[in-house]
């Protein structure tokens, strides 16, 4: 993939309108991952690895669907 923070949509139906939002729909589509994002956190946030990893990327061992959005997207600052 390629130059994807200029798309303006994303998805085969352009329901995704910005790239930091677009791991929602694998996670939560029921023919995909079907997890609610509330339920991705809470196992994020029982990994001691993955504390860790966030607290490198952002200073916090707090996991939040922010976090998650923004290190799948790639999209720091």
């Amino acid at each position: 993939m390629f130059n994807l923070a200029w798309m303006p949509a994303f998805m085969w139906d352009g329901g995704i309108n910005h790239i930091e939002t677009m791991p929602l729909a694998p996670i939560t589509n029921p023919v995909e991952m079907d997890l609610p994002m509330a339920e991705a956190i809470a196992r994020l946030n029982t990994s001691a690895e993955y504390k860790d990893l966030f607290n490198d990327a952002f200073g916090t061992t707090s996991i939040t669907d922010y976090h998650l959005f923004k290190s799948l997207s790639h999209v720091y600052g």
